[in-house]
């Protein structure tokens, strides 16, 4: 093993080690590690979707079997910040937050990386997309101290808001 005493000064020394994360097969007791983050997994357990940044890009991936150790597919690449992602329940949709310009928002993706829309649009920031169904989705706006939750009905296009944190 080969080690380098860190450089003075700010932000210098070696650059880190990209996130991991590890997958347990339950049949198998096989154990595979996973370049990425913010692991989610659909209802079924069968899908797992996750974000993986390499260079200016960040990539939303879908490993869409059981076996971890399969080829991930790529939902979406480019140089905006994703992160959080949720499956549908039935796996065919991708929910996550997205760095647009100075606050994240939310969007949902096909699968299969077609049909990207942006759910939100507010000033705040629009985090930790879950879905409740195929086409009604849960979020938070603000930050934590005053955040409210709102349900998104991706076919309608409307919102309802469900709780308001007022402290």
């Amino acid at each position: 093993a080969v080690s380098a005493a860190p450089a003075s000064g700010r932000g210098t020394g070696a650059p880190a080690a990209p996130p991991t994360f590890n997958v347990l097969s339950i049949p198998d007791g096989r154990i595979v590690t996973i370049t990425g983050s913010s692991p989610s997994f659909s209802p079924d357990g069968s899908t797992i979707v996750f974000v993986s940044r390499t260079g200016d890009d960040t990539s939303l991936l879908t490993v869409a079997t059981a076996d971890p150790s399969t080829t991930p597919t790529v939902v979406r690449k480019g140089p905006e910040r994703v992160d959080f992602p949720a499956m549908s329940p039935a796996g065919t949709r991708v929910a996550f937050q997205i760095m647009t310009r100075d606050d994240w928002e939310i969007a949902v993706v096909n699968r299969d990386g077609t049909s990207e829309a942006r759910v939100t649009r507010d000033i705040q920031h629009d985090l930790l997309p879950q879905f409740l169904s195929e086409s009604r989705l849960l979020g938070v706006i603000g930050e934590p101290r005053h955040r409210r939750s709102f349900l998104y009905d991706l076919e309608a296009g409307s919102r309802t808001r469900l709780f308001h944190n007022n402290t």
